[in-house]
């Protein structure tokens, strides 16, 4: 399954549908579906060479290997800092040390989040700014209470609606307090 984001064809002029997928593909970090080889055979060299003529498109060759980037033209074209998924992902935490010592790598089923917030949000720009707020505040109550490592991955944060959870704890304006947790200190 590839996700196509259309807006695309509304901020890059003369697109066909060939460069559409190619350009999602390319710009898709999240799996490497440059790999896809059955899809992207049904895409053209005219169509490729026309894209890196337009530089939305760098050409790299990497051990025998073609690899494609998206240029700054393109990024700028297409601002992706607009995305309001790009904003979240971005701020929640990558890694944590789990209390066992291993790591818990949180940023996880990066398109099934995309979808559930993307859902989550609609077209609502206040409910965007919303979570995000609470997803800050559970952030700063986690490093200030030294329980970052008890995070959620962002999968499990975004399906149990934990930003609700953060919410009840902004309306309290709950405050951590400054009292030593059991097995921190050295005597």
């Amino acid at each position: 399954m590839i996700n196509i984001d259309t807006s695309y064809l509304k901020k890059i002029q003369d697109l066909s549908l060939g460069q559409l997928v190619f350009l999602n593909l390319v710009a898709d970090k999240s799996n490497n579906n440059q790999k896809d080889a059955s899809v992207i055979r049904l895409i053209t060299d005219e169509e490729i060479q026309d894209l890196i003529k337009r530089d939305l498109l760098s050409q790299n060759k990497d051990d025998n290997k073609i690899v494609y980037e998206v240029t700054q033209t393109f990024n700028d074209l297409v601002g992706d800092t607009d995305d309001p998924f790009k904003q979240f992902y971005d701020l929640y935490p990558t890694v944590v040390i789990r209390p066992d010592g291993t790591r818990g790598y949180l940023r996880t089923n990066t398109n099934k989040c995309k979808l559930i917030y993307k859902q989550t949000i609609g077209k609502s720009p206040a409910m965007h700014k919303h979570i995000m707020d609470c997803l800050q505040h559970e952030i700063d109550y986690r490093m200030s209470t030294n329980s970052l490592s008890y995070m959620k991955t962002m999968y499990r944060w975004l399906t149990n609606r934990e930003w609700e959870v953060s919410e009840e704890q902004m309306k309290d304006d709950v405050k951590p307090t400054n009292k030593k947790v059991y097995g921190t200190e050295l005597i």
